[in-house]
């Protein structure tokens, strides 16, 4: 009964910290906060792996396998790619660098043609 308990806790565990996770992305805050979900990703893992030796039963033993499972390929990813934090190319009221690219339609677009007005540019990162 105690490894179900277990296994029971650590699928919580794991569910909330990889909810955060992506919470976090989702904002761009994750620079921030990845202590917190990574921990409880950690946990979970660390209790899955105990909750295999107190005799889960067939129903816990597949909880902490599965959570055991995806924590360890969490744990794994986040050591591997860590988000690496970067200056900036181009800072607030620099002039950008001469490019061309494709507009929504399909037609060549120059910065050049923009010069000597004021412009917004909005460059996003994918999470996606």
């Amino acid at each position: 009964m105690t490894g179900l308990i277990l296994a029971g806790i650590a699928v919580g565990l794991l569910i909330g910290g990889i909810a955060l996770w992506m919470r976090l992305i989702s904002r761009v805050e994750i620079d921030s906060g990845r202590r917190l979900p990574s921990a409880m990703i950690a946990t979970a893992l660390v209790l899955s792996v105990i909750a295999l030796t107190q005799s889960p039963g067939l129903v816990g033993g597949i909880l902490a396998g599965l959570t055991a499972t995806m924590g360890s390929i969490a744990v794994v990813l986040q050591v591997l790619a860590p988000q690496s934090k970067q200056e900036p190319a181009i800072a607030v009221g620099q002039v950008l660098p001469a490019f061309t690219a494709l507009d929504h339609e399909g037609k060549a677009f120059d910065l050049a043609s923009l010069n000597g007005r004021p412009i917004l540019m909005k460059f996003f990162r994918g999470h996606w």
